[in-house]
Formats: structure tokens, sequence, C-alpha cells
């Protein structure tokens, strides 16, 4: 990438963020480099008012609803962020699932689930790492989603199998790129 690039790049990135200091629920697509796909960002806030969601058009060239749907424990602190993956056509239903979810039966914590006590030493050495990559073989893309941001703090007052404090969001920010699966 040219020093111009990069500086263009960097002062929209800069200008999407100062945005999103003053917009809870922020969306946005970022151009990051001719010949390669925009990424998405989206961030989920406790101060926001409602979850954010935003278009996204495959490599094939369907368009999908992306949005994060928030989960709260009994005490209404926010523990666990879904990311929710829906066709936005006519053909959606309302109870349509989560096209990120595995087909048939499956339990435990999927790449598309986000969990604050995950996030306790950072995105870096979450399960999954900084970057969650899902290969959604029936849609034909493949999607890299970075936690850019994360602030969690602990629960007071609670406890965790092992000892320790529960944990609770207070911001979550998530880069999401695609591309087309090669056969």
């Amino acid at each position: 990438m040219s020093p111009t690039n990069r500086i263009s790049t960097l002062l929209v990135l800069s200008i999407f963020w100062a945005a999103s200091l003053f917009t809870p629920a922020f969306a946005a697509a970022i151009p990051i480099a001719k010949g390669q796909p925009p990424q998405l960002t989206l961030r989920y806030s406790v101060k926001g008012l409602s979850p954010t969601f935003v278009l996204l058009k495959s490599p094939r060239g369907v368009t999908y609803q992306l949005s994060l749907l928030p989960h709260y424990d009994v005490g209404n602190h926010l523990v666990v962020i879904d990311l929710v993956l829906a066709r936005s056509d006519k053909k959606a239903s309302t109870n349509e699932r989560n096209l990120l979810e595995p087909k048939g039966m499956w339990h435990g914590y999927e790449p598309f689930i986000f969990a604050a006590h995950d996030y306790v030493k950072g995105a870096q050495k979450s399960i999954y790492g900084a970057t969650r990559v899902m290969r959604l073989q029936d849609l034909g893309m493949e999607m890299r989603v970075t936690g850019v941001a994360v602030h969690v703090v602990p629960i007071p007052g609670s406890s965790f199998p092992d000892g320790g404090p529960d944990y609770q969001f207070q911001d979550l920010i998530l880069s999401i790129s695609t591309r087309a699966l090669s056969d």
C-alpha cells in the first residue's frame, strides 16, 4: 500500500473511530485498498440504545444482514454477544436460524459467540484468538471476524467456577471481511 493510500485509510479509520465515540451503536463499511473487499465494522456498547446491523454483500452478490445480538444474565449484565447472519431478502422469515450456526445438533462455544469472560486477557488470548475464521460452505464464502477493541469488567459480587469473578462487556468492536471460497 502506498504512503498516500495508507494515510487516506488511516484518515478514514480515524473519522469512523471519532464518530463511534459519539454514536453508541456504530456500523460502517470501510474501504481498505483497491481490489480488496471492504471491511465492515460492528460495535456494541452497553451505553448504546440498541444493537446495530449492517448489510453484507457476499462474494456471490447475495445481500445478508449482519448484526450483534446481546445476551444478559439474570442480573442484567451483558455477558454474551452473538454475531448473527441472516438473509435480507423477501424470503427471509422472522424465525430463520443464524446462518453462522453449524447445521444439525451443536453445542459449546462457537466462533460466532463472543463471551465476556473469554476476553479478560484481551482478544489475542481469547480461545479463538483475535481473528475468528468461519467457512460458510453453503454460502460460498469465508468470513473473518477480528476483535478490534474489547472492554470487559468484572461483575461485582460474582464468582466463576475457578473462583474468580465473572465478566461483562462494556464495548465490543468487530471488523468483518469476506472472501469467496475456492472449491
